[in-house]
């Protein structure tokens, strides 16, 4: 693995020790921490949590305390530059919330965000080679009576699965392979490709048995290494990539246009390779005459002693639908950012849990978001989308700190309903400058 090089690059990709919320929140009562952390560690080291491949972050409850120190920061825009918390979930570059729908008893969603992803892959002729152009960001949204639970040990342990197999998969790995359609990909890709796979059905496969009969997970996962970017999805939450250009002639125009360049597949029943997967394994898929996409696959469950219907085809958990062909093998893209299509474009991404992706189209998420990130030198496109909508359509102001904390907040804001209609599930979300 040649160590990339890179210039003018995100500044969460270079030192990610020095991220920072910088809002003065008590993590203790927002954070949704690991729960692996000793009781006899050090305090600093239960606020660190920092690891040999690095320091993942976790999203903050978005709790009607927290919610009232981010609207308060705003309005203000007194941000102390000088606090560095140890507990960041928002920098210049990145942000991340979650929030507990009011259907649930318990907010399933866990999520991670992880930069620089020190993963120390060896190269022939040298001991370690590691890049400052990494970061790891994914989402794990439960589902079923212990989901939260399997989302939690997932959360855990995916991180350092995924860098030791990192690892070990280069030396396993010939020059070439042939891979998605007989396309020819080299060492780098199919060494990271595999190691996502084993990654996904290791952690699925050492799960706690009576947590992972008794629920499941999605997992979305984004890994960039270099000039490369590599998504790997299992279930129904999604990442997407979206690029953002600036109009030299606004006469009539916008400001800016964004573009989703890139979307993972919600894995679902429906889908004839998902479909022809589970029927050949002997699985059995309920499916509605008037709302065919809302396919389950049916398995009665000795662990819970009830007949469940599963609405996805991939997933992490959900042990006895694996023997009827729900796999929790993922399906892995390569993103090339050295593509001529992303050369001089700004990009950034979005990985979401689907309470927040079945609200709004992904455009709109797109657009909304893309001025949450400085793409324009401080100087925000003078639309209504450079607006704080919730908070009486206050304009963003030019030299407003962490203004992708903000803009996500807001729109998380905007896409609760004020009263609760129906089922309402909970929203995770990572926005992250590419």
């Amino acid at each position: 693995f040649p160590p990339p090089t890179s210039q003018n690059v995100p500044r969460h990709l270079v030192d990610g020790r020095k991220h920072s919320s910088e809002l003065g929140v008590d993590h203790k009562q927002h954070q949704l921490p690991p729960r692996t952390v000793a009781e006899n560690e050090d305090k600093s080291s239960q606020r660190d949590r920092c690891f040999w491949y690095g320091c993942p972050r976790y999203p903050p409850e978005l709790t009607a305390a927290l919610n009232q120190t981010l609207l308060n920061a705003f309005q203000t825009n007194t941000i102390d530059p000088e606090v560095i918390s140890k507990e960041p979930f928002a920098s210049e570059t990145f942000a991340m919330l979650t929030q507990q729908g009011k259907s649930h008893t318990e907010n399933q969603d866990r999520a991670l965000f992880l930069s620089p992803f020190r993963i120390g892959i060896r190269d022939t002729g040298k001991e370690e080679v590691e890049s400052p152009l990494s970061f790891l960001a994914a989402i794990f949204d439960g589902h079923g009576v212990l989901g939260h639970l399997v989302a939690q040990e997932v959360v855990e342990q995916f991180p350092e699965r995924l860098a030791t197999n990192l690892r070990n998969a280069v030396d396993t790995v010939l020059a070439t392979v042939k891979a998605s359609g007989g396309k020819t990909i080299d060492r780098n890709d199919a060494a990271i490709i595999a190691a996502l796979n084993e990654t996904f059905i290791q952690v699925n496969n050492e799960g706690s048995p009576k947590t992972f009969l008794l629920g499941g997970c999605t997992a979305s996962v984004a890994f960039r290494y270099g000039s490369k970017l590599y998504v790997a999805n299992a279930g129904d939450s999604q990442t997407i990539l979206v690029s953002v250009a600036t109009n030299t002639n606004n006469k009539g125009n916008p400001p800016f246009t964004t573009n989703v360049e890139f979307m993972t597949r919600k894995d679902k029943p429906f889908e004839e390779d998902e479909k022809a997967r589970i029927e050949r394994m002997g699985g059995k898929i309920h499916v509605k005459p008037d709302h065919p996409r809302e396919a389950r696959v049916v398995v009665h469950s000795e662990a819970a002693k009830d007949t469940i219907a599963l609405a996805m085809s991939r997933s992490l958990g959900d042990w006895e639908w694996k023997e009827v062909g729900v796999t929790a093998e993922p399906i892995v893209s390569v993103i090339d950012l050295t593509n001529p299509t992303y050369k001089n474009a700004n990009l950034f991404l979005i990985a979401a849990s689907d309470g927040m992706w079945d609200v709004r189209r992904r455009e709109f998420f797109a657009h909304q978001l893309a001025v949450g990130f400085d793409f324009w030198d401080g100087s925000i496109p003078s639309a209504a989308d450079a607006t704080i909508k919730s908070i009486n359509n206050v304009k963003m102001p030019s030299n407003l700190k962490l203004r992708p904390i903000f803009k996500l907040h807001d729109i998380v804001q905007r896409v609760t309903p004020k009263t609760q209609t129906g089922y309402r599930d909970d929203i995770t979300a990572v926005i992250v400058q590419v």
